[in-house]
């Protein structure tokens, strides 16, 4: 079975709704794919409700921080990650997946551009016929995204390691310093 991974808040803003959607598209070209969500939030009692009828759905509800043995083993166990949410800052879960070495799709936000640059795929937002067609592309063609995930997991590593912000916060400093600004 392949899994289909997504981190988030279960409220309206981060559109579990579309996510279920794409799944069941999803699931007409490829049978044996669920859909994990693991995030707490105003909705996962009605989302956890549909998955009597359809389970292939699992809302797991939150399962700690994203250093947590149970939440690192479905990183490890997903084969997509996906976010279909409709704001987001800089989307740690993003961040996360590319760490694991997972692809990711997302909604086109104008966030993602400046974070991940072209390292994750993004659809327009709120097409989730064109956010299935591209996670069935993946899911159906694991091997023709090595590349971008290989490219994912070394931005995060060299952008975002604790040596880069480091790095971007003694420049500041001493940039603040050199300037005789005073705070």
């Amino acid at each position: 079975m392949k899994t289909i991974l997504s981190v988030a808040r279960v409220d309206p803003e981060k559109r579990p709704g579309d996510a279920v959607r794409v799944v069941r598209i999803v699931r007409k070209a490829i049978p044996d794919v669920r859909l994990v969500w693991i995030g707490e939030g105003t909705l996962l009692q009605e989302f956890r409700s549909l998955q009597q009828s359809e389970p292939f759905l699992n809302f797991v509800g939150q399962i700690g921080s994203p250093r947590s043995p149970e939440r690192n083993e479905w990183m490890k166990r997903a084969n997509l990650f996906i976010s279909t949410s409709q704001r987001e800052g800089f989307c740690v879960p993003i961040a996360e997946a590319l760490l694991a070495k997972l692809p990711v799709v997302a909604y086109d936000l104008p966030v993602y551009e400046s974070v991940f640059g072209d390292v994750i795929m993004t659809v327009p937002r709120y097409d989730v016929n064109s956010f299935a067609e591209v996670a069935i592309d993946v899911l159906c063609h694991l091997s023709r995204y090595h590349s971008l995930v290989e490219e994912g997991y070394n931005l995060i590593t060299s952008r975002y390691s604790r040596k880069a912000v480091v790095r971007s916060i003694e420049a500041v400093f001493f940039a603040v310093r050199k300037s005789n600004v005073v705070c």
